[in-house]
């Protein structure tokens, strides 16, 4: 009853599944807002954390209330991890780049920068930050969701009901249901030899959101009655 868009060729389809390569949960940052943008509603419970121009409900670790008597993760700095000296300004860092915001710097007192340096380490973290780093922590947390660019475009079938004695139809069998937004090719016409008598008009139709609206009535051509005007030719 649907219909798939085949990307390449921009034609629609039917399919019986998902014609593609499949599509992995990845795990996306969520960044908190502002401070300044955020509320803290007390409830029965506990509190609630909502942006405060449109009372959406935010999550609970956005807010700073949240966090009782407990300092609240800071807002980490831009930096290059491995160009940092000092434990105290990696912990403060998060690598700089497309993944700055869930990439902390991590800080290791085991492992010495270089021969020349041997204060410490700071990495990014990554596989190379084994236990002996420890992580700044960041006010981002992982959300699992599909990548929903990578979902195929689907429609509702139309349902072609032009299919009948007398009748000649093009391009119908495969139309999505909401024709006028995507190209149908649908066209209708008497079959040889016979004329519309009535129904619905000839030539191309578009889908209603259901079928194609009412077909032509089609029937052959009939002579009109003498009516005592003598032979006709």
């Amino acid at each position: 009853n649907y219909l798939q868009l085949d990307e390449k060729d921009q034609t629609w389809k039917p399919t019986l599944g998902f014609a593609g390569d499949p599509i992995r949960c990845e795990a996306v940052p969520y960044n908190c807002p502002t401070q300044d943008s955020l509320k803290w509603e007390e409830t029965a419970q506990s509190g609630q954390c909502k942006e405060s121009s449109t009372d959406e409900i935010m999550p609970d670790h956005c807010c700073k209330e949240a966090w009782g008597g407990r300092q609240p993760p800071a807002v980490l700095n831009p930096a290059v991890c491995t160009d940092i000296t000092q434990d105290r300004v990696c912990f403060e860092s998060k690598q700089a780049g497309p993944k700055s915001e869930v990439t902390p710097c991590c800080w290791s007192w085991h492992e010495h920068r270089s021969k020349e340096f041997a204060g410490g380490s700071c990495k990014p973290r990554g596989p190379e930050t084994g236990n002996d780093y420890k992580c700044a922590v960041t006010n981002t947390v992982m959300l699992a969701q599909f990548d929903e660019s990578r979902f195929p475009t689907c429609e509702k079938k139309c349902t072609d009901n032009l299919r009948r004695n007398g009748l000649e139809v093009e391009g119908c069998k495969d139309c999505p249901a909401n024709s006028k937004k995507y190209e149908c090719l649908c066209k209708v016409q008497c079959s040889s030899n016979l004329i519309r008598w009535g129904g619905g008009p000839l030539g191309s139709r578009w889908c209603n959101g259901n079928d194609f609206g009412m077909p032509p009535l089609c029937g052959p051509l009939q002579r009109l009655p003498n009516y005592g005007r003598g032979p006709q030719s």
